[in-house]
């Protein structure tokens, strides 16, 4: 044990210390008054665990010798891990379910003892405290072991779970995530970004324009179309589509609607970006005959997962007429 320091209050309310002085012969507190109790605090650091065993003895004219004696246990001290910055590159990802991202963060071991090795993992969350419905995230950064006091910072590559909400979140790093590290305090590992946020969301493709179809056309033939795809999410639509083109009667897609035969293949497509191209659709020879609508729809067989699946279709603003 280490003696830190000696203090008494006097009873003007003025604490005086007497490390320094020679205590260990005893501390004189000059005359008690009855009723005036006087105290003295002494403050000790335990320098090893187990037991420690304090005795003190008082003395005084009129009152003789008093004997008092404690004994304290002093466990072994603990490593104490935590967040002390997390950032994302880009610094607030706008990301589709299955993308990636990176973020760099640092760990502090706070604690008076060494720790172990630990790995330390990622979330989302919809508020900056960890709980039960936050998302984990694909990707793990290993923490090796840090001396008291000590910190170390990395970068790590995490993917968002395909079966992530579309939602802005914050981002959760936690220290020592599987605990594997027994820590002075178990509530403290996690650090959510100051300030930017992670948005999940997906691309969102519409019909800018479709061309104009023939003003009359024979069952069975064919005419080129010339049709504008657009990406009007805020992530990349990174799968391939088809869109294709049918008669339709009111201008709406709808079941009874003909469908052309001929499709036109679009790549992925920026967030923002069109892709425009021409493809020769024909007629079904069992079509009805009547005065149509032409229409054009993106991601017809649904290969790209949208924010809206409702808006993929645009009409011509002319008719065709359909002859035998």
């Amino acid at each position: 044990m280490t003696l830190l320091d000696v203090q008494a209050g006097r009873f003007d309310g003025v604490t005086t210390h007497f490390l320094g002085t020679n205590v260990g012969n005893g501390l004189t507190l000059g005359n008690v008054i009855s009723g005036l109790p006087r105290s003295v605090e002494w403050v000790f650091r335990a320098d090893t665990p187990g037991p420690k065993f304090f005795k003190f003895r008082a003395w005084s004219e009129n009152g003789g010798e008093v004997i008092a004696t404690k004994t304290r246990q002093v466990a072994a001290p603990l490593p104490d891990l935590v967040e002390t910055a997390v950032t994302t590159n880009p610094a607030e990802p706008v990301r589709a379910p299955g993308t990636t991202f990176s973020v760099t963060d640092t760990v502090r071991n706070v604690g008076l003892a060494p720790s172990g090795s630990s790995s330390t993992r990622y979330y989302l969350s919809l508020d900056p405290v960890k709980n039960a419905g936050d998302t984990l995230l694909t990707g793990v950064r290993a923490v090796p072991g840090l001396a008291g006091g000590a910190s170390q910072s990395g970068t790590v590559t995490v993917t968002i779970p395909a079966a992530t909400p579309l939602n802005t979140y914050f981002l959760l790093a936690c220290a020592d995530d599987l605990n594997v590290v027994a820590e002075a305090d178990e509530s403290n590992n996690c650090i959510a970004t100051a300030t930017a946020t992670v948005t999940v969301t997906r691309p969102d493709l519409t019909l800018d324009a479709v061309s104009s179809p023939p003003a009359t056309k024979a069952r069975g033939t064919s005419f080129p179309v010339t049709d504008t795809v657009r990406n009007v999410g805020t992530v990349p639509s990174v799968a391939s589509s088809s869109t294709r083109y049918y008669l339709s009667l009111d201008a709406m897609k709808s079941a009874n609607d003909v469908l052309l035969t001929g499709s036109r293949s679009v790549p992925g497509v920026a967030a923002g970006a069109t892709h425009s191209g021409t493809i020769t659709v024909t007629i079904p020879t069992a079509t009805p005959l009547g005065t149509y609508f032409l229409l054009a729809c993106a991601d017809s067989g649904n290969m790209v997962i949208e924010t809206d699946e409702t808006n993929n279709c645009a009409s011509s603003g002319n008719t065709v007429t359909i002859t035998p």
